[in-house]
């Protein structure tokens, strides 16, 4: 389908998903490289769980440094990666980046998705220009009481948005996502740090130990 400007991120991925096959999705980047030859099953078998609605990857920059390892809302007044530039051959924050963990939310660029799910939710929402349509689908997925996980142990390369280059932010786009998921935002949805049957729950409004 040929895809007319301005550019629209999530109309194309939904275009996508409805040329695909299979039951389960992956939106992946072009502008990503695979490091880990066994990154498909490596997400896949997460979902062995029910609970869980996405995951997603860890992606670093070319020179090493962590771009991506699971999103939290709250910082910035709206989502952030955790941890970014963090050194990937380290340990991270309370040793999250060598753990398997429950986010906020997982970038676009590298997710994994049930294919009912998807079409439970329509989708990406095409109301979004430019930045926020994995967070609020994420928002959405978390809504129907389901969990989104970020995978240490898979990595990819992102260059990101080499491939197309970014012009500027959006103001709108980001007036959108406060308007839509402000309670959640303000209320600082968890990031959770899990090992060992340890949870340790981080938001901006306290920690908890369970």
């Amino acid at each position: 389908e040929h895809f007319e400007k301005p550019f629209n991120y999530s109309r194309a991925n939904n275009v996508g998903v409805k040329h695909a096959s299979g039951d389960y999705i992956v939106f992946l980047n072009n502008d990503t490289e695979v490091l880990d030859p066994d990154w498909l099953q490596s997400m896949v078998m997460f979902f062995e769980d029910s609970d869980i609605g996405a995951v997603g990857a860890k992606l670093i920059y070319p020179n090493g440094l962590v771009q991506h390892a699971g999103v939290i809302l709250g910082p910035r007044g709206t989502a952030d990666h955790v941890m970014r530039e963090f050194p990937n051959d380290i340990d991270g924050y309370g040793g999250s980046l060598s753990v398997t963990r429950e986010v906020s939310a997982v970038t676009a660029a590298c997710m994994m998705m049930p294919r009912s799910l998807l079409d439970k939710l329509n989708g990406f929402s095409t109301d979004y220009a430019k930045h926020y349509q994995d967070v609020d689908l994420c928002c959405r997925v978390r809504e129907l009481g389901k969990r989104i996980v970020s995978v240490s142990s898979t990595t990819l390369l992102h260059h990101e948005s080499v491939s197309r280059k970014t012009d500027g932010y959006d103001l709108g786009d980001r007036a959108l996502i406060v308007d839509r998921w402000g309670e959640a935002i303000e209320n600082g949805a968890m990031w959770l740090v899990s090992t060992r049957g340890v949870h340790i729950g981080i938001s901006t409004t306290g920690l908890s130990l369970n």
